[in-house]
């Protein structure tokens, strides 16, 4: 969640739009594309901001646990 302050404007963006997760323990890997509930609000002090995204899972991926991070800006 966003706290600011109120009748402010600010924006919501990924250093990059997609990232790569990488399976712990080994090489293997998948494309993530990130997506944002927000990107651009007006005029309140409070907002949630969601952050989605769609995993590609190629059609012999191995299976495990994968990882990967994002960074979020935040500009007001």
């Amino acid at each position: 969640m966003y706290s600011g302050i109120t009748a402010t404007s600010y924006s919501v963006s990924f250093a990059s739009a997609s990232i790569t997760i990488q399976k712990q323990g080994g090489s293997e890997t998948m494309p993530v594309a990130l997506t944002l509930s927000d990107t651009s609000v007006t005029g309140v002090a409070t907002k949630d901001i969601y952050v989605g995204g769609t995993l590609t899972v190629g059609p012999n991926q191995a299976e495990g646990q994968y990882e990967g991070s994002y960074t979020v800006n935040v500009t007001y």
